[in-house]
């Protein structure tokens, strides 16, 4: 399996969108400093997704939001830092906004990420095995 990885000392994962905000360094599959990660959750994936993975992301410094979107209903649990805590909310229509890089995301309907970046923000995107594209 292929794609951008996301490596700490208690994870090593390869999430389905990753956002950074660092500069990128396309010799290596590792995003070291990812600020947005995006997982596709199937019914068998939802344990580790919302579980296992997002214990370990959470820990991730320059980690500002993590989305876990569902596969089989319109859902997308959105979890962003707010200083030392995190906030969780459920997006079921429309599109996800964040502040922090400013960002839009539409999701078609399998779960595939559709957005781009809003106003000159300093994201390069990566998605599963596509190349990273800068916003």
């Amino acid at each position: 399996m292929g794609g951008v990885q996301i490596l700490t000392d208690e994870i090593s994962a390869i999430p389905d969108a990753v956002v950074s905000c660092a500069p990128v360094d396309l010799s290596t599959p590792v995003v070291a400093e990812p600020t947005i990660i995006v997982e596709v959750m199937s019914p068998w994936s939802e344990a580790d997704d919302t579980h296992r993975k997002w214990f370990s992301y959470r820990k991730i410094p320059s980690l500002k939001h993590y989305l876990v979107v569902a596969q089989d209903r319109h859902v997308v649990q959105v979890h962003s830092r707010a200083g030392e805590l995190w906030r969780e909310r459920f997006v079921t229509e429309g599109s996800v906004e964040l502040e922090e890089p400013p960002v839009r995301l539409q999701f078609d309907g399998g779960g595939r990420p559709r957005g781009a970046g809003q106003g000159g923000t300093c994201a390069d995107v990566a998605f599963g095995t596509r190349p990273v594209i800068r916003l």
